[in-house]
């Protein structure tokens, strides 16, 4: 009866994982305990621990030092160091699954959100406009990784070009943006839950400024080739251009759409009622 717990507190030749040769209390090659713990309330809190938060507190360490210290974190990163904190484009893609699961437990429509904090059926708009910016509210909304994922990539290019005498190549450049563009995150995500709670929808405008505020103190944190007053001008010219540039390309984008969908480029068109009204 007690021949299977004997066998599991036995030190293992070869490990349960992999199969590589192991006598460490831990094996070399995946990290697989050795010899595997019976399975209690203990181990499965631990295991706990270890997913979610990471081993050795890697979650919270993160969340920590990304808010007071993001250059500190990239920097620590780029140098080799990479089981100090999160991985940035894993800890990117966490905040993000956070923030739509979250969305699920508390049963808050993402699209209804997104309209209302953004105040899109208070602007004057004419036929078939609030239906437009509907549908690609939802499209976002339904795409939110994906296209969280090229906004990043495009803060990645001008990051690089802007701050390319740092000597960071491309790929060390990103490290930065995908940790901040995860990081940001939260900021919506308590939003959310002060929507939740409250029925009201902070204005997006206020989370984009404090976005903005985020990146530029993050620029500064990490650039240290050049003096922080010429960083932080830098950091806001590229904030600018970078958004600039793709709200055109977006509108571009939309442009060529419309003229490809010549039934949606009519509902833009004032209808009668419209022009009734606008000469009272």
């Amino acid at each position: 009866m007690n021949q299977p717990t004997q066998n599991m507190d036995a030190a293992t030749e070869h490990c349960l994982n992999c199969g590589q040769p192991v006598t460490s209390p831990y094996c070399g090659f995946c990290g697989q305990s050795n010899p595997p713990k019976r399975l209690n309330l203990k181990t499965l809190w631990f295991d706990f621990q270890s997913r979610v938060y990471g081993f050795d507190g890697m979650f919270p360490r993160t969340l920590r030092d990304l808010t007071l210290r993001p250059g500190t974190v990239a920097r620590s990163y780029i140098s080799g160091n990479r089981v100090l904190y999160y991985g940035p484009v894993g800890y990117f893609f966490i905040i993000i699954t956070v923030y739509i699961l979250l969305a699920s437990l508390l049963n808050v429509d993402l699209s209804e959100f997104t309209i209302a904090s953004s105040n899109l059926e208070a602007l004057p708009q004419g036929e078939g406009q609030l239906e437009f910016s509907t549908r690609m509210n939802h499209w976002i909304v339904e795409n939110m990784r994906l296209v969280m994922f090229v906004f990043a990539l495009w803060s990645v290019f001008f990051t690089w070009l802007f701050f390319r005498k740092s000597k960071y190549n491309i790929v060390e450049s990103s490290v930065l943006i995908f940790l901040i563009s995860g990081h940001v995150v939260w900021l919506t995500i308590m939003a959310m839950v002060f929507y939740k709670i409250t029925g009201y929808a902070i204005p997006s405008h206020w989370i984009l400024l404090l976005t903005f505020g985020y990146n530029i103190f993050a620029y500064v944190d990490l650039y240290r080739y050049q003096s922080r007053f010429k960083v932080f001008l830098k950091s806001i010219l590229l904030i600018l251009v970078s958004y600039v540039s793709l709200f055109l390309v977006i509108v571009l984008m939309t442009v060529v759409y419309m003229m490809l969908n010549p039934e949606l480029l009519a509902k833009f068109k004032p209808s009668d009622k419209s022009k009734t009204e606008k000469a009272r």
